[in-house]
């Protein structure tokens, strides 16, 4: 699946285009590590420090504390091939310091190496979007996260029509001013009875 494809399938699920648990996910983590092992080899043991030392968390973080689900990221390699099986998406779709060079950018959770491949040396497995990782589920049912929903310029443009431009609540008609508001405060309900065209709240 390339980026392309993976943004669109993001949109249609209304859904931010990139993982939202990304920045607290050992998945991504460990599959950074795996295969930035193939290029630094590190010689500790110890997989926390040496993520550390490569960069992939920062020294004051702990790996036990990131969001952790599901099967663990598989890596058999060798020293001139590797397999490595429920990866992240994110971290194979997008440039990365830790990926080696060549290794194309596709949302997969599979990708193979081997140096003797006689045409490209790496070859991905089935595609995966961020949606179907295990730690995606765990980040919205612990966190209780309500994903943001876009609101169609239709219904934008209802809402100010409704209002006349003006503040239902003040005198102000300052049209750059005005956003859009759920009256339930559910940020993922976008029907129209449920959305006031109010002034922005201050910040």
């Amino acid at each position: 699946m390339t980026k392309k494809e993976y943004y669109k399938l993001s949109e249609n699920k209304k859904l931010p285009l990139r993982c939202p648990c990304l920045s607290n996910c050992s998945r991504n983590r460990f599959t950074a590590y795996f295969i930035g092992k193939t290029c630094f080899k590190p010689d500790s043991n110890n997989d926390e420090e040496n993520m550390k030392s490569m960069g992939i968390i920062n020294y004051g973080d702990s790996i036990s504390k990131m969001l952790c689900a599901g099967e663990p990221v598989t890596f058999i390699g060798g020293n001139s091939s590797f397999f490595i099986n429920d990866g992240c998406p994110e971290f194979f779709l997008h440039n990365n310091e830790h990926k080696p060079i060549g290794m194309p950018d596709i949302a997969t959770h599979q990708f193979s190496y081997d140096e003797h491949y006689s045409e490209s040396k790496f070859k991905p497995g089935e595609s995966r979007h961020y949606t179907e990782c295990p730690e995606y589920s765990l980040f919205i049912s612990k966190k209780k996260v309500t994903i943001r929903k876009k609101i169609s310029a239709k219904n934008k443009d209802e809402l100010q029509r409704e209002i006349n431009s003006k503040c239902p609540f003040c005198p102000s008609n300052d049209v750059g001013l005005f956003e859009v508001h759920h009256i339930d405060g559910n940020p993922s309900n976008n029907e129209y009875k449920n959305l006031l065209m109010l002034l922005k709240a201050p910040r």
